[in-house]
């Protein structure tokens, strides 16, 4: 097999679409839940960061963080100080740097939490006396209530929206249906804008998607007298559905050429103000 042959199986297996059960075991290990239940309904904001930046959630270099800690009387998570947070790193200082990054632009989108409580039983305690004579005292321990905070599918797909991202694999994965259902008005827009596209070429024969003139700014306002649904759409958001179908051009300045081209497609343009 040459190198032609080998760079093109290559890049056939990366476009292939990722195995659903790989998906769910490897998010499970970044946001630390269990894949033999399935997806989880909610997960806690520090997993959903996680999967949002494709690796496990690291906090800030140097803050405190609950510590797991193996008691005689079982398993209690109190707030302590993990050593390991002061690791230092090219790779750890990227992760926490993605985390931090991912965990203000969710906060600046106003991810909303839900507040969830219960009661957990700790194990019984074993009480051990020194006279060998005396029998071990099992004692239970009374429930405490703890308190978490979760993020909802729907608060998660409705602050994506409000961001206009495109989530990465994982986060589509957990939102199933949720995601789905906008995916399906993402790819309404892209074959609108496809449309347009294939229209401008007709009209101008010199024209390409590949080298587009102007701006994205220019072509927006096109976009917009031609389908009144992205009168509804944000810039940002806008942007995220041209990957794949058309390029600007490098340096390139406002133009008039959408206007100039729009009566010849059949589009009317509001006058400026």
């Amino acid at each position: 097999m040459n190198e032609g042959e080998r760079m093109k199986g290559a890049t056939m297996t990366e476009n292939r679409p990722r195995d659903a059960v790989d998906l769910l075991y490897e998010a499970a290990e970044f946001a630390g839940f269990d894949a033999g239940k399935g997806w989880p309904e909610e997960l806690e904001p520090g997993q959903f960061v996680a999967l949002m930046v494709g690796h496990e959630w690291l906090r800030p270099l140097g803050e405190p963080r609950p510590l797991t800690i193996e008691q005689p009387d079982g398993w209690l998570e109190r707030p302590g100080f993990d050593p390991a947070a002061l690791e230092t790193g090219t790779e750890k200082n990227r992760k926490r740097r993605a985390c931090r990054i991912a965990e203000k632009r969710l906060k600046d989108a106003g991810l909303a939490f839900e507040k969830r409580e219960d009661f957990f039983t700790a194990p019984p305690k074993r009480l051990l006396s020194l006279d060998p004579t005396k029998p071990v005292v099992i004692v239970q321990p009374s429930p405490e209530m703890r308190r978490w905070f979760v993020v909802t599918r729907k608060a998660a797909s409705d602050c994506l929206k409000r961001m206009g991202k495109v989530p990465g694999e994982y986060i589509r994965a957990w939102l199933g249906d949720a995601w789905h259902q906008k995916a399906g008005k993402v790819e309404s827009k892209r074959e609108s804008i496809r449309a347009l596209l294939a229209d401008i070429q007709a009209a101008a024969p010199g024209f390409s998607s590949e080298a587009m003139p102007g701006r994205k700014v220019d072509f927006f306002e096109l976009c917009c007298a031609w389908d009144p649904a992205f009168r509804y759409v944000r810039q940002n958001t806008f942007n995220d559905y041209l990957p794949g179908l058309c390029k600007f051009r490098r340096g390139a300045r406002a133009t008039d050429f959408y206007r100039e081209i729009a009566p010849q497609i059949g589009v009317k343009f509001s006058k400026r103000a």
